[in-house]
């Protein structure tokens, strides 16, 4: 497993290829995926998210260590126990870990991150400045006889996707045909 799972940010939504009418793929923003990890597991929530909340709930709970424990509290008890129960743990040194009594493993101690489940898997990804799209949009736009901007050859644009597999059971219930 990589030393820190990265996880879908801002999800754009669904595509279908006419290619393969059967496979879905997401759409999500680059910079929110770790760089070069075309064919590594997306996860929602990511492990930012998902361990960033333990951490601020564990010293309430019975699965801090009780030399840091502070005053258990029950609703932050159950949202721990919720939180690791939905979640996979991925032993980790990344910056973010958290440690805790892992109540599935006679309360050892486990130091890591937490992430949802897995989304699916990147296939594509790009983040980079581009001079010439949005004028050649304009163009097309022009070229139609549809209002345009005006928008000069040297305008920058920044194209920022990241694109993965779907799995069925995370996305049937948004999508329709």
């Amino acid at each position: 497993m990589v030393g820190c799972i990265t996880a879908a940010g801002s999800f754009g939504g669904f595509l279908k290829r006419t290619s393969e009418p059967a496979m879905y793929y997401g759409i999500t923003a680059a910079h929110c995926v770790s760089p070069g990890l075309v064919g590594m597991p997306l996860g929602s929530p990511s492990a930012v998210e998902v361990t960033g909340r333990i951490r601020q709930l564990i010293r309430y709970t019975t699965f801090c260590p009780l030399k840091s424990r502070l005053h258990i509290t029950p609703a932050k008890e159950e949202e721990v126990r919720g939180l690791l129960e939905r979640s996979h743990f991925h032993a980790s040194n990344c910056k973010g870990r958290v440690k805790f009594l892992d109540p599935t493993n006679n309360m050892q101690r486990k130091t890591g991150v937490l992430s949802g489940p897995t989304l699916g898997v990147i296939v594509s990804s790009h983040f980079g400045t581009h001079s010439d799209i949005l004028h050649r949009y304009d163009q097309h736009l022009r070229g139609c006889r549809l209002p345009y901007f005006g928008v000069l050859v040297s305008s920058l644009t920044r194209l920022d996707w990241s694109i993965f597999t779907c799995r069925s059971t995370r996305y049937a219930p948004s999508t329709s045909t």
